[in-house]
């Protein structure tokens, strides 16, 4: 007989805060109109606010997108070290464009 599994890992409302939080943040980047005011938003999460230490004070600092491209690389191969998903499937693909590019 099949049982419905437990969420372990997420419950509703944890599920419903990340969202919220989603939504929240959209929010706030839309109504910013310049890099400072990113940042500002950016110190809000903590995921983010270090992808904003160091940005352009030097010539061979990397540039923002450089520190969000690298990020993705990041998140990307750190699916490996989970269960094998279809989002191991879709990191793959991931990281074979930016091979490419």
């Amino acid at each position: 007989m099949w049982h419905a599994l437990p969420l372990r890992y997420f419950t509703l409302q944890t599920l419903a805060t990340g969202i919220e939080t989603i939504f929240v943040g959209l929010a706030m980047l839309g109504k910013c109109d310049d890099f400072e005011q990113v940042r500002q938003v950016a110190d809000t999460f903590q995921n983010y606010r270090s992808l904003f230490d160091g940005v352009g004070q030097g010539a061979s600092d990397f540039t923002l997108e450089d520190k969000f491209f690298k990020h993705e690389v990041k998140i990307n191969t750190l699916v490996f070290m989970r269960q094998f998903t279809f989002a191991s499937f879709y990191s793959w693909i991931k990281l074979k464009v930016t091979l490419s590019k």
